[in-house]
């Protein structure tokens, strides 16, 4: 009977593992569960996000302490059903800087949505200092429409030769998500063996 106990409770933690993101403490070296406050309190520490002036009554973007997957906060972006024609994204954006040339890692997030037409998603950006050396982005391989619960996507990549500065944005476009809002949380970013 006990043998039996410690099976189940081993497939449950296996199961728990897997359908987790790996183990690399990515979400801890960015901050991807945005419970820590950079200093003055306004933004999880070491995020910012894009501020389009022209656009300010159209959008909102900012941590959300009523609304997470674990912890206590989340971030979101929420477009204005007045929102204007044109095209604009708005990003979360953090840098990331505990990787090496050559490394494949793969990239996490939880979304959560509410009435989305054109997907969110979640890129990484490698960088030289003068150009893009590669990208890749959770929208390649799922999109989220709709309203939608947490629901976990994600991406692998390697990181090119001469990578400098690898960019993470959590991002929305305008483009047809006028009403539209979705959450971030649990981003993560895993080396992978």
């Amino acid at each position: 009977m006990i043998i039996i106990r410690l099976m189940l409770i081993f497939i449950f933690i296996a199961m728990l593992f897997l359908n987790s993101c790996g183990t690399f403490g990515g979400e801890n070296l960015i901050n991807g569960s945005f419970e820590d406050n950079s200093p003055g309190g306004y933004l999880p520490d070491g995020w910012y996000h894009n501020q389009p002036s022209r656009y300010k009554k159209y959008y909102k973007m900012a941590a959300d302490n009523s609304i997470s997957r674990t912890g206590g906060k989340s971030v979101f972006i929420s477009i204005s059903k007045e929102h204007p024609p044109e095209k604009i994204i708005y990003n979360w954006i953090r840098r990331f800087e505990d990787f090496k040339e050559g490394d494949k890692l793969e990239l996490c997030v939880w979304v959560k949505t509410v009435s989305i037409i054109n997907s969110p998603f979640v890129e990484i950006e490698c960088r030289d200092n003068e150009k893009l050396l590669g990208k890749a982005s959770t929208s390649d391989n799922y999109s989220v429409f709709g309203t939608v619960d947490w629901q976990r996507i994600e991406t692998i990549f390697f990181v090119p030769k001469g990578t400098e500065k690898i960019i993470i944005r959590a991002g929305l476009t305008s483009y047809n998500n006028h009403g539209s809002t979705v959450w971030f949380d649990d981003i993560q970013i895993n080396k992978i063996n």
